[in-house]
């Protein structure tokens, strides 16, 4: 693999290392399998499916859906004034996390 295979990889993949090792994986299975050099066209190409597939808007109604989800009772329960109190912990937590990140 050059290095401009790699600069471009590094620069695009920066959330986690199992983005990164499931990036490079995939480029090495798509060459090894075409029976083709690893270029910088397959980089693109397989960087933009998986950034496309990663990249997902975290919104607080979503945040309030997955925790009441998960503890199965409706959102309306959520914005009550006397739901239960660990349920809220839950969705202020994921909502502060929300906003650091």
């Amino acid at each position: 693999m050059n290095e401009d295979v790699t600069r471009f990889i590094a620069t695009n993949i920066k959330t986690n290392v199992r983005e990164l090792e499931g990036v490079l994986t995939f480029i090495l299975a798509q060459a090894t399998l075409n029976k083709q050099d690893i270029t910088l066209d397959l980089a693109k190409k397989t960087v933009v499916n998986f950034v496309k597939h990663a990249t997902k808007e975290i919104s607080l109604d979503m945040i309030q859906k997955t925790v009441c989800d998960f503890f199965e009772v409706p959102v309306e329960k959520l914005k009550n004034q006397h739901v239960n109190v660990n349920l809220c912990k839950h969705a202020s937590y994921l909502c502060f996390c929300k906003r650091i990140y």
